[in-house]
């Protein structure tokens, strides 16, 4: 288990907020999706069918689910290279990896849905063998508390460590190695996980609490003066309400107020999913995933309109051969006159040579 100072890191999902390329990605996906859905209701209602309203509205609803479902995904690889400190990817470029991720998760929840499934047959196989006379209860003695160990870690790790799987696909995984991830995570880091889950929940919703709270404020106080200023239609009365439904006023708050809502809605979704990708660096920190980084860097496009790099080295000019060193003279180490290789004494001074 990590000391309470390790998981600190979590207070790293903040920074999510203030990844204006995440938060126009999102909010724009989700508005769209809602625009489709919405205009699709509308034209069905329009047309009176109410077979072809149906079937137009679930078509829509699936239009919008998968260009928001695109749209989390991108952002999730967008809050990924902020979170390994890597150049952020291009809105074209996220959108697409967007697209492959959903379909990579789309195929590990089936994946889990046809695990859970087998699971719960040879569960209902186990304890169909404790029907047996006589050995039943004896054999139901170690079916049950080997249910009820695997039946939890493997509900609750579905729910935590399951959720990581995400995480680990926007880095670039292959389904196979996200699977191998998440059973290295189930079987070294479970606890930890749900711990980390447990802390990211209380600090956003304590974040997000004082911040709606000083909303809330401002709103009282901007509308109570915005009453005393334009008079009816800011008033609390069932009178005031009635009139203001229809003013310029009302209309202008509320998109004003659905602004600032797209933004909190917006900013608490990046942080909590930078604060997943948090969690997921950190309970995969001893998971090799080398090849996986490997793969990245490969495949990480140069920068538009950037050539790349050339090292240019000056010509090398022929130079001319260097002369060998002349012979020192000896001389006198006293007076400095020259004397013979073969002298003993200074015939200047008498000082002796060697």
């Amino acid at each position: 288990m990590n000391s309470p100072s390790q998981y600190t890191d979590l207070l790293r999902s903040l920074d999510g907020m203030k990844n204006w390329r995440a938060l126009g990605v999102i909010i724009s996906c989700f508005i769209l999706a809602f625009a489709i859905f919405t205009g699709a209701s509308l034209a069905g209602i329009a047309i009176g069918n109410t077979t072809f309203a149906i079937v137009l509205s679930v078509f829509a609803g699936i239009v919008g689910g998968l260009i928001a479902a695109f749209g989390i995904n991108s952002v999730g690889i967008i809050l990924m290279h902020q979170a390994l400190n890597q150049p952020p990817p291009a809105i074209g470029q996220a959108l697409l990896g967007g697209m492959t991720s959903f379909f990579k998760l789309l195929a590990i929840v089936l994946i889990f849905i046809v695990g859970w499934i087998a699971f719960s047959l040879i569960a209902a196989l186990l304890i169909l063998l404790c029907k047996i006379p006589y050995a039943g209860p004896v054999l139901y003695g170690v079916v049950f508390p080997l249910l009820l160990i695997c039946s939890g870690v493997a509900y609750v790790g579905t729910i935590f460590g399951g959720s990581l799987m995400a995480p680990a696909i926007w880095r670039g995984a292959t389904i196979g190695e996200a699977l191998k991830q998440f059973a290295a995570i189930l079987r070294d880091h479970l606890v930890e996980t749900i711990i980390r889950f447990l802390l990211l929940t209380i600090l956003l919703m304590v974040v997000f609490g004082v911040i709606y709270g000083i909303l809330a404020v401002g709103g009282f106080y901007t509308i109570g003066l915005s009453a005393s200023i334009i008079g009816t239609g800011f008033g609390f009365g069932m009178h005031s309400l009635t009139s203001f439904s229809g003013s310029g006023h009302a209309i202008a708050m509320s998109v004003g107020a659905g602004i600032i809502g797209a933004l909190l809605s917006g900013s608490a979704f990046c942080a909590y999913i930078l604060g997943m990708i948090t969690i997921y660096l950190a309970v995969s920190r001893d998971i090799d995933t080398s090849a996986i980084d490997e793969r990245a860097s490969q495949a990480e496009p140069q920068s538009a309109g950037k050539p790349a790099s050339v090292i240019v080295t000056a010509p090398v000019m022929p130079t001319a051969p260097v002369a060998p060193p002349k012979p020192a003279i000896p001389t006198c180490p006293k007076c400095q006159a020259v004397v013979s290789g073969n002298d003993v004494f200074c015939a200047e001074c008498g000082q002796r040579l060697n």
